[in-house]
């Protein structure tokens, strides 16, 4: 028996399903990193010479802005970030293809790397000590990117969750996580990640234009542009001009419709 309309209206999306080659590359720079931190000398040389210190990236030792937001020292972090590209991350992967994946990872670990430090320079201006303080990254751009490219190309599909029965919209899932990273930041008074995390999603809404998403000037005009007049209330006149069907030329109401 053919499905009625009401069962072909949702989409059921399983994540979880598979890790693709993509979200294996960026996933295997993470495990390098944290395996490094653990050991003894080679943990040491990460945490004080490859570590974000905002004073120094932005001075005498440039190169923390690259090494910074590779380096992962948390282990539930690792786990988080595995649990992501292996579930949501899959799916994104699918639509982009895995270099492209691989690359836009690595822009806004870079962009969100100088806007921590540029941020944490600002701060050291109110307070010297934050300028000096290393601030960790461990692949938080990564769970913005990712998470907001799911709600913009698959935010219209019913998804399942890592074999929980409840459905939900991919847009309200992947915004749920979003809200909860940012007002994480709020609450900890951590502006300087807030603020790359803003800049991530920024940068992302850019990039996934042209890829089944629709650009951040279309979006931002649908949820806060004035709304088109509605053809029925578009208004006519009739002007003077064009020919009469009639005998008598100048029968006005036989006039053309402009």
């Amino acid at each position: 028996m053919a499905p009625g309309p009401k069962e072909q209206r949702f989409v059921k999306v399983r994540l979880g399903s598979k890790i693709l080659p993509g979200c294996v590359t960026v996933f295997a720079v993470f495990v390098l990193t944290f395996l490094l931190s653990v050991l003894p000398v080679v943990g040491d040389f990460l945490r004080s010479q490859l570590l974000l210190v905002p004073s120094l990236a932005l001075g005498r030792q440039p190169w923390r802005l690259l090494t910074a937001p590779l380096i992962v020292l948390s282990p539930f972090s690792l786990l988080f970030l595995g649990l992501l590209l292996w579930s949501i991350g899959s799916a994104i992967e699918q639509r982009i293809k895995a270099r492209r994946f691989v690359g836009w990872s690595a822009a806004v670990l870079l962009v969100s790397s100088l806007v921590v430090a540029i941020l944490g320079r600002l701060h050291a201006l109110s307070n010297a000590t934050a300028g000096l303080l290393p601030i960790p990254i461990e692949g938080t751009p990564i769970f913005a990117m990712v998470l907001l490219s799911f709600a913009q190309l698959y935010g219209g599909l019913q998804v399942s969750m890592w074999g929980v029965a409840q459905l939900t919209s991919g847009r309200t899932l992947a915004w749920f996580f979003i809200g909860i990273g940012l007002a994480a930041d709020v609450l900890r008074s951590e502006w300087e990640q807030l603020g790359a995390s803003l800049v991530t999603l920024g940068i992302t809404f850019v990039l996934l234009t042209g890829h089944g998403a629709p650009s951040l000037w279309r979006y931002l005009r649908s949820k806060f542009g004035r709304r088109e007049r509605r053809p029925g209330v578009a208004k006519f006149e009739v002007l003077d001009g064009g020919r009469s069907r009639g005998r008598n030329d100048d029968d006005a109401a036989r006039k053309w419709l402009n």
